[in-house]
Parts: structure tokens; sequence; C-alpha cells
């Protein structure tokens, strides 16, 4: 058949409903009348809808203001969602359905469903378990009631159509706010506009796989996997701690307002925008073309980064693994080892005031330099990398200015042993230095502190 547009310009109001306004389901009455990816709703607006059905042997238990079960025919989903609720998608409920026990969905086909585009302002929306905005699973379903597994997949795609996409003060009493998924969430952000998770009760619970693949999504409340067992229509649902967030090439995740994210994997290919953000719990893996903005404070378990890394203001308790470069671009205190490629100190006016503070037997650099162009602070180990502001960067990393920054300045406050070079102003300000002289350039000595001379020409000033 031909293609079908639904809702195209108008506005419904409903209210006390309990079968959801636009059911797309596969059984022996639907079979080939709408093939895959035909069907469109769009323009207008859904409001006060409410979906609470009470007959769980036909699926009537509050399932979305639009219902997709095993059907690929909903292309496009282009309206606002206001005020609906639901016991699972308060506006829109996903999945894909495998009767495990044969006694309910006899004769209909076991398909993955999907909707290939969702676009609009989703507000208010209400789920009493999952999903306030967005319910969307694979699911076994044993006598007449969804067991929340994932045997099978669903697929949606969040995406934006002239404007942001935004969740607004949605909720969920069990989990998924904004977004409960346990099947693969798409977002894809285009032409400028963003996906926006506003308010702290959008919250994105993400046991399956959430891909953000162009453009910036970003997140005020959290992206969790949590783990949670509770009583839903009369079946315990257990979920939890199997999230994997892909941030691909194209794609940005902005987390700000301290939002949080826990999942079993975080994987970076894009860009991770952290620094304003909470907890990083899991997994993190920023791949080579992948950068990430992060408060050190808020990484819960070791880092492995083969791409750029940019840390700010707080103290480093995790390991940093991998071939990437990481840049200190705050005031950071490190209490970990960092294995990396190349590694730097960045300082400028109104833009960064890289300070750190580190035991030399911390840092394990491949290109056996320090790049630091602000202040690097010794307070024990030895020193076996060049120490110099000669790095040039590369133009995408020229900062603000177009400038290359200014040297730094290397301080002593601690017991220090020196086998390299150091291309810059030392301060001795506490404890010991001992190198050979012709490794030193300029140095200050404070008052009851140790200069140790090994050799070469000393130089003082």
């Amino acid at each position: 058949m031909g293609g079908h547009t639904v809702n195209n310009g108008n506005n419904i109001y409903l209210s006390s409903n309990y079968d959801p306004l636009f059911r797309i389901e596969n059984d022996d009455n639907s079979k080939g009348q709408i093939s895959s990816g035909e069907l469109k709703i769009l323009n207008g607006t859904i409001s006060d809808f409410s979906s609470q059905g009470v007959n769980s042997k036909e699926l009537e238990f509050g399932m979305g203001t639009v219902q997709v079960i095993n059907n690929k025919a909903l292309k496009e989903i282009d309206v606002n969602f206001n005020n609906n609720k639901s016991n699972f998608g308060g506006a829109i409920f996903v999945a894909s359905v495998n009767d495990i026990d044969g006694n309910l969905l006899v004769g209909r086909d076991f398909e993955n469903s999907e909707i290939g585009a969702i676009s609009g302002n989703f507000t208010s929306n209400k789920a009493a378990y999952l999903g306030g905005a967005i319910y969307n699973s694979g699911a076994d379903i044993k006598n007449g009631i969804i067991q929340g597994k994932k045997d099978l997949n669903s697929k949606i795609t969040i995406t934006t159509k002239g404007k942001d996409t935004v969740f607004r003060g949605n909720s969920a009493n069990v989990a998924g706010g904004a977004l409960f998924n346990l099947g693969t969430a798409n977002i894809e952000a285009k032409d400028g506009n963003r996906v926006i998770f506003e308010t702290t009760s959008d919250t994105i619970y993400n046991g399956g796989e959430l891909n953000i693949i162009s453009g910036e999504t970003i997140v005020k409340s959290s992206i969790t996997d949590e783990k949670i067992s509770a009583d839903m229509m009369g079946a315990v649902q257990s979920f939890g701690e199997t999230g994997i967030t892909n941030i691909a090439k194209d794609g940005t995740l902005s987390l700000e307002n301290n939002a949080i994210i826990t999942q079993r994997e975080i994987n970076v290919n894009g860009a991770l925008e952290a620094q304003n953000g909470g907890k990083i719990t899991g997994a993190l893996k920023i791949g080579s073309t992948g950068t990430a903005d992060l408060n050190p404070s808020n990484l819960t378990s070791s880092v492995i980064n083969n791409g750029d890394l940019a840390l700010w203001d707080g103290t480093l308790s995790q390991n940093i693994n991998g071939n990437g470069i990481t840049a200190i671009l705050g005031e950071v205190t490190n209490n970990a080892v960092i294995t990396q490629k190349t590694f730097g100190i960045e300082k400028e006016d109104g833009f960064s005031n890289g300070i750190f503070t580190t035991n030399l037997d911390n840092l394990k650099i491949a290109d056996k330099e320090i790049h630091n162009y602000g202040t690097l602070i010794l307070t024990g180990g030895t020193n076996e990398n060049k120490i110099t502001s000669s790095y040039t960067y590369p133009d995408s990393d020229i900062h603000d200015s177009g400038q290359p920054p200014q040297p730094g300045i290397t301080k002593i406050k601690g017991d220090v042993v020196n086998n390299a070079k150091i291309a810059q102003a030392i301060e001795i300000q506490s404890g010991k230095l001992t190198s050979n002289a012709d490794n030193i350039d300029s140095i200050k000595i404070g008052n009851n502190t140790t200069y140790n001379v090994i050799g070469g020409a000393l130089k003082t000033q």
C-alpha cells in the first residue's frame, strides 16, 4: 500500500481512554496491510491522554499513547506530547514481544519493532512504572505479563526536525523519567539542533544500547543502568548493569547540571563534554577519534584513552592508560598512574589554568616529554621526561587567542631526582632537587631547600 499520514496538523485532546490512541501491531488481521516504514504521525499536539488499561491478557494494561508491537511500519513521529499518562511509556511504547508460554500471542509475527524517527517536544508525560515519555524494549511475555527481557530487540531513533527536540518535566515512578530503553535507542541531532533532556526528572534508563550518532545531546539529569527489582503489574521485574553508551564520531554528549552517567561501558569516538557533570561510573574508553573533557574527581574507575582527554579541576584517583593525549586544563592533584603517548599542562587567560601536582613516578609518557605551559608541581620521584614549553600544537589545539601559550614553570615541593632536561624556569620551594646542572636552564632556590648538583655548569637566578 502507499504511505499513511495521520494527525497531520491537528491537535488531539483526550482523557480516560483504555486503548492506545494509535496501535501498530502485527497479528492475524494486520499482516500485509501496512509494510515496513510507511506510516507517519505528523504535526500537532497529543495532550492529556490516559492509557491505564486493566486487562493484561489483552495487552491493554497501559502501554503508551502510541503503541508499536512487533512492527516496523511507523517511519516517523513528529508531534508534541503533553501530559499523557500510562503505566509503561507515557507517550510512546515500543516492544518486540516474545510469547514464552505460547498462550497469548498465537499467530502473531515475532519480529523486531522499530520507529524510524521521533521528534517534537515531550512535556510532563508520566509513567506509573517505566518510561515517562518513551518505553523501548525487547520483551518476553509470560502468563500475560511482560517480563522486561531482551530476547528480541526494539529500535528507535530520536532526532530533530527544524528545531530542538526537548524532554521537559517527564517522570516515571520506577525508572526512565524521559526514556526507558532495553533495546537500541539512537539519537541523531541534525542541522545544528539539539536533543535536550532538560530537567532532573528527565532521566534516561539505558539497559540496552544508547547511541549518540550525530549532533549534540544535552543531559541535565542522568543516564543509568542501576540494578532495579520491582513489582510491576503483578510480576517482579529485575534488570540493570547491562547498559552500553556509544558516542559516534559525529556525536557529542554534554553532561550538565552535575548529570551522572552509570553504564557497563561508555565508548567515546566523538565528544564527551562532562566537566560540568557528575560521577562517571563504568568502563570509559576513548577511541582514536574521541575527545573527553572531564572533572577527574568524578571518575570512579580507570580510563582507557587513545584519543584526547582534557582534565579540569579536581583530584585524579583513577589510572589513565592508552596511547592518547592527556592535557591538564584546570587545577589537578594526581594520585594515580598516567600512561599516555603525550602529556601537557595548558594555561591561557580566559581559557585554561593548568596547575598539576604529582609524584613523577606516576607519569609514564611514551614521548618522554612533559609539555608545560602552566604550573607543574613535583612532590617527589624520578624525572625521566624532558620538561619543555616548545611543543607545537596542531592548528585544532591552538587556544582562543590564536597564539601559542606562554612557557610554564616547574616547582619542586619534595625530594626529586632529575635525569632529563628541564627547559624552563624552576623554583625549589621545599625539599631537594638532585640533578646534573646541564639539565637545568634556570633555577631559583628557596630558603631551607637543597639543590644537589651532580655535574655540569651551575646556573641560578
